[in-house]
C-alpha cells in the first residue's frame, strides 16, 4: 500500500528542520499531548462522562500506538510503519476534532453556567451599562470559552501541517526505498541527513 501522494509536500519541518528530525519532534510533542489522558483514569471511578472516559482511554492507547511507530518507523526508518504512521496521524486528528465537538456541544449546550454567569457586582454593572446604552460586561466563562476557541483553531491548524510533514516523510522515506531496492545502490547516509534529495553520497554494491 503506497503513501497517499498530494501537491502538498514539505522537504523541511518549518522550513529548517530535516524532515526526519521535524517527525521525531512532532511525535515526541504527540505523545505528550496524548500523556494527558493517563490523568484522566481517576474519572473511571468518580462518575466521569461516558464521552470524557472514552477519550481518555483513547488517549493512553493512541500513547502506546506513538511509541511502537516512534521506535520502529521513525528512528529505524522502516517504510511500511512510518506509512502507517502517517495514516494514524490523520485518523488520531479527525478523532480529536471529533471529541472537540462533543465537548463544544456540551460546555455550550448542555453544562448550566447560571452559577458562574454573574456576581451580584457585575449584575449591577450590566444593569447601569443597558440604561446608560453601552454594551454590558460579557460573563467570565464567555470569555475564557472565546479565548479557548482561538487557541483551539490555532493548534488545529498547526497539527494539519504536523500531518502533511509525516505525510511528506513517509512518502520520502518510500520512495527512497523504491529507488534502492531497484537500482541496487546501497545508500551509505540518511536521508534525514538532507531531506532534500534520495541520494546522499550513494555506493554501488560490488555483487
Amino acid at each position: 500500500m503506497m503513501v497517499a501522494s498530494t501537491k502538498l509536500q514539505f522537504k523541511k519541518c518549518c522550513g529548517i528542520v530535516d524532515l526526519q528530525r521535524g517527525v521525531v519532534l512532532i511525535t515526541v510533542f504527540a505523545l505528550l499531548n496524548k500523556v494527558s489522558g493517563f490523568f484522566g483514569i481517576p474519572t473511571l471511578f468518580y462518575g466521569g462522562g461516558i464521552v470524557s472516559i472514552i477519550s481518555y482511554i483513547y488517549s493512553i492507547i493512541a500513547s502506546i500506538a506513538i511509541v511502537y511507530f516512534l521506535f520502529y518507523g521513525v528512528f529505524p526508518e522502516n517504510p511500511k510503519i512510518i506509512r502507517y504512521y502517517s495514516i494514524f496521524y490523520w485518523i488520531d486528528l479527525i478523532a480529536n476534532g471529533l471529541f472537540t465537538i462533543i465537548f463544544g456541544i456540551w460546555w455550550y449546550l448542555v453544562v448550566d453556567h447560571l452559577p458562574l454567569a454573574e456576581t451580584e457586582n457585575q449584575k449591577s454593572n450590566n444593569e447601569t451599562a443597558t440604561v446608560l446604552g453601552t454594551s454590558p460586561t460579557l460573563p467570565a466563562w464567555k470569555t475564557e470559552s472565546a479565548i479557548a476557541i482561538a487557541n483551539l483553531v490555532a493548534v488545529t491548524f498547526v497539527h494539519i501541517y504536523f500531518a502533511f510533514v509525516v505525510n511528506s516523510y513517509a512518502i520520502l522515506v518510500q520512495k527512497r526505498q523504491s529507488y534502492f531496492s531497484t537500482s541496487g545502490i546501497i545508500a551509505t547516509s540518511r536521508i534525514s541527513t538532507s531531506g532534500v534529495g534520495l541520494l546522499d553520497n550513494p555506493q554501488h554494491d560490488d555483487d
